[in-house]
């Protein structure tokens, strides 16, 4: 079909506000587990006095902190391999308008496992299982602005008047979640130049009132965390990305 322009544009754009606040939780998911195995190491440090636990708590609660709950952008979208799952989304979901019943059922006849598991290219396989996922995701949590992404990319066609009603409110929600989450530690630190790494490390710890040499900070900032594989223990120290005990 042919969309109109100005519901291409609005399309497009959200789009890529989709795809930047991906990019962003990922970015303050990596910048929070650095950070929080290097400050680990001068939580360690306080003794389990009834002053050291109370600043033990302090410390959990400025640096051991979450990305805000968001349950219209789950980073770990819905998996499935049986065709069974989309079928019984469809009869369990009775809330969901009916034009985004239609529009579901178009895109999982185009993305479903099932359907394209003769395909040889690669790419192109990783496309429509994304774009499947998304789909599943965007109907069980009735994100109607997610579906009509997958459905301008698969160029299916959408009733009149949904890109305006859907996609404006939610780029504009989505634009407030993405300052929201550059306001966090984690993803500050993750964007600080590893050369001003130490400076904005002691301005962190000074900052919130914890005591500590420069020996401890130059320590601590050579320190890498490394991503340890599924079922192996880490060398040196066990460090959680939640909130430490």
């Amino acid at each position: 079909m042919k969309y109109k322009r100005e519901d291409r544009v609005k399309i497009l754009e959200y789009k890529f506000i989709f795809e930047e606040e991906l990019q962003i939780k990922k970015e303050y998911e990596a910048g929070e587990v650095d950070l929080n195995y290097r400050l680990s190491f001068f939580r360690k440090k306080l003794n389990s006095s009834s002053e050291s636990k109370a600043q033990k708590d302090h410390y959990d609660s400025i640096f051991m902190g979450h990305l805000p709950k968001d349950e219209e952008t789950d980073t770990t979208l819905i998996r499935s391999d049986k065709q069974g799952s989309a079928q019984s989304a469809l009869k369990s979901n009775s809330n969901i308008k009916p034009w985004a019943k239609k529009i579901y059922r178009q895109i999982v006849m185009v993305t479903h496992p099932d359907k394209i598991s003769g395909i040889q290219s690669t790419n192109l396989k990783e496309q429509l299982e994304s774009q499947y996922r998304i789909a599943q995701n965007a109907y069980n949590k009735e994100i109607y602005s997610d579906l009509i992404m997958v459905a301008f990319d698969l160029n299916i066609d959408l009733p009149t008047g949904v890109t305006n009603e859907e996609i404006t409110p939610h780029s504009n929600l989505k634009k407030e979640k993405i300052n929201n989450i550059k306001k966090l530690l984690g993803w500050q630190w993750f964007h600080v130049p590893e050369k001003n790494k130490d400076a904005e490390f002691k301005k962190i710890l000074l900052h919130y009132g914890f005591d500590f040499t420069e020996e401890d900070v130059k320590d601590v900032i050579k320190r890498k965390y490394v991503k340890r594989k599924v079922g192996t223990r880490p060398e040196k120290i066990n460090v959680k990305r939640r909130k430490l005990k």
